[in-house]
């Protein structure tokens, strides 16, 4: 019976193990077919350069296209999302160590438009803050902070999904 009881022990243990090991390897496998999701969808939208996205600061709207012979970073974040908002302060340091080869534009979403504009007006960050939800929605960006680099001619070249891939960016520009 006691041998039993350890054996049964054994086999409850390896199943865990086992069980954890699946979901790890899950996780991962999600979380790169998250990226690939997003990729296509910026991909297959050729004319994301040319969304219009509205101003939070300010009363008009902008275009990717308009900023054509500089980089652009279109940076998803929110409010309450601290990561996100302790990222803008590191692209703040990539923009000024790039000085006017990059521009950052960051879209808030889902995010009450008050507290947004009060973060904007507390912080003096040289962005373009927008209203980026539908776009964000639309593209189905993955998690905040999330971005997505556009080249010289206003073509998407990279995403950026989550705080330890925007890290790494920062820390490789």
């Amino acid at each position: 019976m006691e041998q039993d009881l350890r054996r049964f022990n054994r086999t409850l243990i390896a199943i865990g193990i086992i069980i954890a090991g699946l979901i790890i390897i899950f996780s991962f496998r999600y979380a790169d077919t998250q990226r690939s999701t997003v990729l296509d969808f910026v991909s297959a939208d050729s004319l994301i350069h040319q969304r219009w996205f509205q101003n939070l600061d300010q009363t008009d709207s902008l275009q990717i296209q308009q900023f054509a012979g500089k980089e652009v970073l279109l940076t998803f974040w929110a409010t309450w999302s601290e990561s996100s908002t302790d990222l803008l302060f590191q692209l703040k340091d990539l923009q000024a160590s790039r000085q006017d080869s990059l521009i950052i534009i960051a879209a808030a979403v889902k995010d009450n438009g008050q507290e947004a504009r009060y973060f904007i007006s507390t912080t003096i960050l040289p962005f373009h803050f927008v209203d980026g939800t539908v776009h964000y929605l639309d593209l189905r960006i993955v998690g905040v902070p999330s971005a997505i680099l556009f080249n010289e001619s206003s073509k998407p070249v990279q995403i950026l999904v989550g705080e330890k891939q925007l890290q790494q960016f920062t820390q490789s520009n």
